[in-house]
């Protein structure tokens, strides 16, 4: 395991253990440098990890905040490691990947109610297409 994937593990476990609120900012990366004693690069791939496993949501300028874990679709989204499952399921063949569309936009309101975000926040809007 790497040391991102620690530190995501912990980040993780505090956030299920109730150490953080609903929508509670995390430390900033500084203070996780200092904390875990390693590098940006390093708490920034931990707290992406978060992100795509949707424990947390960054907010350009804000900082990092908690995800409310009690809905439905955040907790759906946080179990279901949705960005491994193609390659897992061909972990023996060659995975590439081709993007058809990829945009930095602000949600809908729909969008933005079922990410426990704002219509003012940013959100990836990514179509590809996935070849084994």
């Amino acid at each position: 395991m790497t040391k991102y994937e620690e530190i995501a593990g912990d980040i993780r476990q505090d956030i299920m253990n109730g150490k953080y609120n609903v929508n509670q900012q995390l430390p900033l990366e500084k203070e996780m440098c200092e904390y875990y004693n390693v590098s940006r690069i390093t708490i920034k791939k931990a707290v992406d990890q978060l992100v795509s496993e949707g424990l947390v949501v960054k907010r350009r300028g804000a900082g990092t905040f908690i995800k409310d874990l009690a809905s439905t679709e955040a907790r759906e989204l946080s179990m279901s490691r949705q960005f491994t499952g193609f390659s897992e399921g061909h972990k023996y063949s060659s995975v590439t990947s081709k993007i058809v569309k990829f945009e930095v936009i602000n949600p809908d309101e729909e969008i933005a109610d079922k990410l426990r975000i704002t219509v003012e926040d940013f959100v990836y809007h990514i179509i590809r297409v996935r070849y084994s």
